[in-house]
């Protein structure tokens, strides 16, 4: 049996595809219901402990990790179109080396990213 290129891209591609879900789902299930906030402050405790932080040490690591948290929110806002343009045009080079019979079962299996990310109420 001869495997042909466009096999071989379209597998990787769901692998891709695959691969970032499942890391989704990790990072979710691992840090869950913490939100940026909460992970901020699970650091700050962590480093409370381990570090020994004075009063005033942690008042500023506090800042620099506020700061960072809203740097990072920017650089994904901004980052979000570049990422969703790539998306889309990946997806479109699949659906093309696709058969028709193909294409509603990887329509569906494209879909269930945005569905779930719909569902926890994100863009």
């Amino acid at each position: 049996m001869r495997i042909e290129w466009k096999q071989v891209v379209a597998g990787l591609a769901v692998g891709m595809i695959l691969g970032a879900g499942m890391g989704a789902w990790r990072i979710r299930h691992l840090h869950r219901g913490l939100g940026a906030e909460g992970h901020q402050r699970r650091m700050l405790e962590r480093f409370s402990k381990r570090l020994e932080l004075t009063d005033d040490q942690r008042a500023k690591v506090s800042t620099i990790l506020d700061n960072k948290r809203r740097r990072l929110a920017a650089m994904r806002a901004e980052a979000a179109p570049k990422f969703e343009e790539l998306r889309t045009s990946t997806r479109g080079e699949i659906r093309a080396l696709l058969t028709p019979e193909q294409l509603p079962a990887f329509d569906k299996l494209a879909a269930e990213p945005e569905m779930r990310r719909k569902k926890r109420g994100r863009p």
